[in-house]
């Protein structure tokens, strides 16, 4: 009976917390990015809550330049499914060339993840930003 107890539990809590990862690994907005005709950038707006994030997704290819700009308390990142690690693209990230630049490493589909730090998170702050993405 203690046997079967513990592995109920166990399952219990593997079953919860699988269930509230995949819920803050969910972007609270994901967007399509999609530039006028004759444009290399797109300006969007966007509004953080809690722990959530917001996806911006866009194909790219290999040696593109990448420039993203953003207004507000926000962070931005940069995912793809070859990359080992994301890419911070703040402002004073290392990872950015002198032009503040990061160069795409391969051709495919890219994203940038727009979050809050975690500490103003918890505090429940809910900042609005601006994401100017530039592809060239």
């Amino acid at each position: 009976m203690k046997k079967f107890v513990t592995a109920a539990l166990m399952a219990t809590l593997a079953i919860t917390t699988t269930a509230s990862m995949a819920a803050v690994d969910k972007p609270s907005k994901a967007v399509a990015v999609k530039f006028k005709a004759g444009a290399s950038g797109a300006t969007y707006n966007g509004k953080i809550k809690g722990y959530g994030y917001d996806q911006y997704s866009f194909y790219a290819k290999k040696g593109q330049a990448l420039k993203v700009v953003t207004t507000g308390n926000v962070d931005s990142y940069l995912f793809h499914n070859r990359l080992a690690d994301s890419v911070n693209l703040g402002e004073y990230s290392s990872d950015l060339d002198s032009n503040g630049d990061y160069i795409l490493p391969y051709t495919g589909t890219y994203q940038v993840k727009v979050m809050q730090t975690r500490n103003d998170a918890r505090k429940g702050k809910a900042p609005s930003y601006t994401l100017q993405l530039t592809i060239r």
